[in-house]
């Protein structure tokens, strides 16, 4: 039987997953839809973020910038669908496609530098090592570069929104890129 990795999420209930509003980009849209063969109207919630940082990565409906964010479970307003419950356990159920933001969180860099984010969730903080720092840093390069793909479709629609935009014609518009290959 294969070893498991202990790392202080192991410990964790899934705070992340459970508290925040999933963000994802188109790209990591695609993944997920393709791999598990669902709508995108199934997948995707509407999240209006104001944080000017993100500005480039937003649909604007109607003056609002709007963010791509997994559908949160029941009647909750936050948190992954794909959060499961195994025994004491919580777990993610596509840890394999998982987002990008899933897959740095809680991690930052600067420079050459990888950190522990100040104010996560996380029960625990991370020791790292410079392989670990290795593998955050190429993560944290392919996030960017994921989110650069996403932009370029937010600029997009931005520039050409459609007639009387809407959080479904938005969804209309990433199944179409999806459908057509663009991504």
């Amino acid at each position: 039987m294969a070893q498991i990795a202990e790392t202080p999420c192991s410990a964790c209930p899934g705070k992340c997953c459970d508290e925040l509003a999933v963000t994802i980009s188109v790209v990591d849209v695609a993944r997920i839809v393709r791999a598990l063969n669902i709508p995108v109207y199934d997948l995707l919630a509407r999240y209006v973020d104001e944080d000017p940082r993100e500005k480039p990565y937003a649909f604007m409906i109607r003056r609002q910038p709007i963010a791509l964010a997994m559908n949160p479970p029941g009647n909750k307003t936050s948190g992954c669908p794909f959060l499961l419950q195994i025994g004491e356990t919580r777990r993610c159920g596509i840890y394999d496609i998982r987002p990008g933001t899933c897959r740095v969180y809680p991690f930052s860099r600067e420079k050459t530098r990888v950190y522990h984010k100040q104010g996560t969730l996380c029960p625990k903080r991370f020791r790292i090592n410079e392989e670990e720092a290795r593998r955050i840093h190429l993560e944290i390069d392919e996030y960017q570069r994921q989110w650069n793909i996403h932009a370029q479709f937010a600029r997009e629609w931005n520039e050409n929104p459609p007639r009387h935009a809407s959080f479904d014609k938005l969804l209309d518009f990433v199944e179409e890129i999806i459908e057509e290959g663009r991504i």
